[in-house]
């Protein structure tokens, strides 16, 4: 075994929360500057809204596994 069940854990969840900032912070900005142009841009707009959706669904996912150990 290369590293412990614990650091290989704690590992996965850094990179899980990391992705979800990252992705979060790069659809939000796609969503403030698509904002006043909603109904031309609506297919990137909605877009955009379901990856942020997601990201919520993957972090509670996440918080809810650690809760349960």
């Amino acid at each position: 075994m290369i590293v412990s069940n614990t650091v290989f854990l704690w590992f996965c969840t850094f990179m899980v929360l990391g992705l979800a900032v990252v992705w979060t912070l790069w659809d939000g900005n796609l969503i403030r500057r698509l904002w006043s142009t909603r109904r031309e841009n609506h297919d990137e707009f909605f877009g955009a809204l379901m990856g942020i959706v997601i990201m919520i669904i993957g972090v509670t996912g996440v918080i809810l596994h650690h809760q349960a150990l």
